[in-house]
């Protein structure tokens, strides 16, 4: 038994299980959409934790993160939301040309975008002391100076909502990897 607690295989599959209980426990706090900052700055606050050391102590990281940056994570939410809100109501309520429902889509990813990016600065700065309007400016900043990255985030978010789309306990599993491909792309940026 004690091969086994040792054993590479052993130490991957805690690691994987670990990654599928936070999407979990990020899926669970953020069913109240007006969460989503919050939420989203805990479980990127949690594998900042994770990059530095190993895997382990979810819940005890995920609230103490919550906890952590509840009011500016928030604003960030509840702007995100305001944002993609009245973006889908011009896109259902009013008939739209062509270049009007290009430029509705531009700005539901230049949002995405920004919202990551906020996200992370947020959680960066509890490890430097930053004010909001120098969060928000190295954010855009950041949108503009890494495009590439930022596009290929949200690529991979909406490509996440058409997989659960079709087949919703998919969230599940993936959500935890997905945020750590998230990770991976925008924690190289905003440093």
């Amino acid at each position: 038994m004690n091969r086994l607690t040792g054993s590479r295989f052993y130490s991957v599959l805690i690691t994987i299980t670990d990654y599928i209980l936070l999407g979990i426990l990020w899926l669970v706090t953020s069913l109240p959409i007006l969460t989503i900052g919050v939420t989203s700055s805990a479980v990127l606050s949690v594998l900042h934790q994770w990059d530095k050391s190993s895997t382990g102590s979810i819940f005890g990281s995920y609230f103490r993160a919550v906890r952590h940056q509840l009011l500016a994570s928030f604003l960030n939410g509840l702007f995100y939301v305001l944002v993609l809100g009245t973006i889908s109501f011009l896109f259902n309520t009013i008939e739209i040309a062509i270049p009007v429902a290009i430029g509705l889509i531009l700005a539901f990813v230049m949002s995405t975008m920004l919202f990551l990016n906020l996200t992370l600065a947020i959680v960066l700065s509890k490890h430097h002391q930053f004010h909001f309007g120098k969060i928000f400016e190295k954010s855009v900043q950041a949108i503009f100076l890494n495009l590439l990255p930022n596009l290929l985030s949200v690529v991979i978010i909406y490509l996440s909502y058409v997989l659960v789309s079709l087949f919703p306990p998919m969230l599940f599993i993936f959500a935890g990897g997905i945020w750590k491909i998230l990770y991976q792309i925008i924690s190289r940026r905003i440093t």
